[in-house]
């Protein structure tokens, strides 16, 4: 229960700060990022399936458009108007929960979402991870594919 508050309200709080303000609304969008797609992998990284459907109902019922990551980024780098809550679906490492309890809910829906992979993973046959004809069936299913390098490590230094 603790894990689906922490994690519905920080999805809620991106959602409500960012839409807040009318001004702002010609040339911004939210981007929602998640990892992981499953009730067995690191709470902090991870929202459950239940989760991930109760926030895809969410974006319906509170009218808002889903558009694929390039369209916002190719929108806003021509300074040209986005509607009123735009929003982009991602995920970051590609991971199988994605593939496993993610891609049917986005697909039945046809919303589109942005996977980003790191290639040492996938080319190492992580079983963590997906594997090259499980992101050419993301693809099919109207997911983006791109990179984040070849291990996708943090920038940051502790």
């Amino acid at each position: 229960m603790i894990q689906y508050k922490n994690h519905l309200f920080a999805f809620m709080a991106c959602v409500l700060i960012s839409f807040s303000h009318s001004v702002l609304a010609a040339r911004h969008a939210v981007i929602v990022q998640y990892q992981h797609i499953s009730e067995r992998t690191p709470p902090s990284k991870s929202a459950s399936e239940e989760d991930f459907i109760q926030h895809l109902d969410y974006l319906k019922t509170n009218g808002f458009t889903v558009w694929p990551l390039e369209k916002i980024v190719s929108r806003v780098q021509r300074k040209q108007a986005l509607p009123d809550k735009t929003i982009a679906i991602t995920f970051d490492h590609a991971y199988i929960s994605v593939y496993q309890n993610a891609l049917k809910h986005l697909s039945a829906r046809k919303l589109p979402f942005t996977v980003f992979v790191a290639a040492a993973p996938i080319i190492n046959e992580h079983q963590l991870y997906m594997n090259w004809q499980q992101l050419r069936e993301i693809q099919k299913a109207g997911g983006s594919i791109r990179t984040i390098g070849i291990i996708g490590s943090s920038f940051a230094k502790p």
